[in-house]
């Protein structure tokens, strides 16, 4: 079994480095400026150019508008658009169409009808992602370091492939793959040794773990 990981958040190049060093296939970028992650698309620019090609860089963005995206894509040129807001479908194919890059829609869950539901985006998205819906207190979207009831996905045919998101670390990323069957996994807060800031360490122990998972 491969797990495809993904290290989002990503503020410094060292960080970016260990993760594709120990087998993270994608690596984020947060575009949303109310995150402790958020990072200049200058910036994520230098650091995505010290990776190898064939690690894939994911521009995650909050409700962006065109002219934002237009903003970023000056600087920074990723593989794909994450949308993590709550994007229409129509929004979606407009942003596929309009700036010719793959989409990884995020859709906060806590239900079994609120995954169902996602299925209408399967014509306009590349890749879903299911997080967590935040706390009450907190203002972001994702990397809350929350999760959700992963049975809620079990036996549903996404027919695309699927990210499991929301409060994956070390200590249950191998339940997580094992409860849902997905075996692509984006991880966050949960690779952090405070909020935005990036524990290489634990960067490391999350990749080993999901060796062992492969293994």
């Amino acid at each position: 079994m491969t797990i495809f990981t993904k290290i989002c958040g990503l503020k410094d190049s060292e960080s970016a480095l260990v993760a594709e060093e120990c087998g993270a296939a994608y690596v984020g970028f947060i575009f949303f400026q109310k995150s402790p992650r958020y990072v200049l698309p200058k910036k994520a620019n230098e650091i995505a150019k010290e990776l190898s090609r064939s690690v894939i860089k994911v521009a995650v963005m909050v409700n962006p508008t065109d002219e934002y995206i237009g903003e970023i894509l000056k600087d920074f040129t990723p593989d794909y658009i994450q949308l993590h807001g709550n994007e229409t479908i129509d929004r979606v194919e407009d942003i596929k169409i309009n700036f010719g890059i793959p989409v990884i829609k995020a859709f906060s869950v806590s239900n079994r009808e609120e995954v169902i539901s996602s299925l209408k985006y399967i014509d306009v998205a590349n890749i879903f992602l299911f997080d967590a819906k935040p706390p009450k207190d907190s203002n972001l979207p994702g990397g809350n370091g929350v999760s959700f009831n992963w049975n809620i996905l079990k036996g549903i045919d996404f027919e695309i492939p699927v990210f499991l998101s929301g409060g994956i670390d070390i200590n249950n990323v191998s339940e997580a793959v094992s409860k849902t069957g997905i075996k692509m996994v984006d991880v966050s807060s949960g690779v952090e040794s405070s909020a935005g800031v990036k524990d290489i360490i634990k960067i490391r122990q999350l990749l080993t773990e999901i060796e062992k998972i492969e293994a």
